[in-house]
């Protein structure tokens, strides 16, 4: 819980790095929590009708609510990489970009100091 409070703490935060543990924490964190929104718009009847995504209110409010968190956060860990931060828009491509953007998602950090700050595995 530690990690996914930190990246909500650092929601406005594009600059540093991010280790993948707050990363991936936060990321299943967000995983769970919008399929429970998603179990909640069903049980409450609260789902769009003519919704291409099949997300309700609660669910669809929950992306919109975490969404900067998590542009950050992945901005931030693909820092960690010595990556830049516009690497996030490779996930626009369809199918290739997504599972070229997960790769780097999982790939170690960059030792020690690099151009976006110190090494966050340092601090721990």
């Amino acid at each position: 819980m530690k990690w996914v409070w930190l990246a909500c703490k650092r929601t406005f935060d594009f600059s540093g790095r991010s280790q993948r543990k707050e990363y991936w924490y936060f990321t299943l964190f967000q995983f769970v929590m919008l399929i429970f929104m998603i179990v909640i718009d069903i049980m409450s009847n609260q789902l769009f009708e003519h919704n291409e995504l099949g997300l309700g209110l609660f669910s669809l409010s929950f992306l919109v609510l975490t969404l900067v968190s998590s542009l950050s956060v992945t901005v931030r860990r693909l820092h960690d990489i010595d990556v830049t931060g516009w690497g996030v828009f490779v996930n626009l491509i369809p199918y290739i970009g997504t599972i070229g953007l997960w790769v780097l998602l999982c790939q170690k950090g960059t030792v020690g100091e690099n151009k976006y700050g110190k090494d966050p595995l340092a601090s721990f």
